[in-house]
């Protein structure tokens, strides 16, 4: 996490159930390293189904306690029905201290997509959305595009995260900006099942 304020958005809709495990632990690992390596860095965590809610009402300054605290509630976090993602970008924008959002999701949102790609340049005001979209399949072009769009309107990224049928983590691969060095699948070492296989190695 290269950004030094930011919010991460977690889907905690059904379809996260397979995943929620991993998420938590690699949330905590990635709060753990700010805290001990940047300098006076902020986080804040927004979780969303068919309802938003934010662990504190805006960022705050990331230490061994803060974390601590963060995981705590992490911990307490369930899958239901929903995916309104909208809301949920609109909570993590609205905390002006926030410079970066660090969304990890599964599938398209319940929102219609035109309404968020109308909306998203005005929420985020120049701030990126740097999307992790967890998968144990290819994507298909729509969800793709979707990826693209939101990366391209805030000047964000995102990644696609291929899992096994274990949960690990088989591949990172790069949607936008896209990695043209890169020609014909990507494949990368094989990893054992093991949720200690890292999210994010910025």
């Amino acid at each position: 996490v290269k950004d030094t304020n930011v919010t991460f958005v977690v889907d905690t809709s059904q379809s996260m159930q397979l995943h929620i495990s991993a998420i938590k632990f690699h949330l905590k690992e990635a709060l753990l390293a700010k805290a001990y390596t940047t300098l006076s860095s902020r986080f804040n965590i927004v979780e969303f189904s068919n309802k938003v809610t934010k662990w504190c009402d805006h960022v705050v300054t990331c230490t061994p306690q803060t974390v601590f605290s963060a995981v705590q509630w992490l911990q307490s976090l369930t899958c239901t029905l929903g995916r309104d993602l909208l809301s949920a970008l609109t909570a993590a924008f609205d905390d002006p201290m926030c410079q970066a959002i660090y969304l990890v999701t599964t599938g398209l949102p319940d929102n219609n997509l035109k309404d968020i790609f109308h909306v998203l340049p005005y929420l985020s005001h120049g701030r990126p959305l740097h999307t992790f979209y967890l998968t144990d399949k290819w994507i298909d072009s729509e969800c793709r595009g979707f990826l693209q769009g939101i990366s391209m309107l805030t000047q964000g990224s995102a990644h696609l995260i291929r899992l096994s049928h274990c949960g690990a983590i088989k591949q990172v691969i790069p949607i936008y900006p896209a990695d043209h060095s890169i020609s014909g699948p990507l494949y990368s070492a094989p990893k054992y099942c093991s949720v200690k296989t890292p999210l994010d190695k910025n």
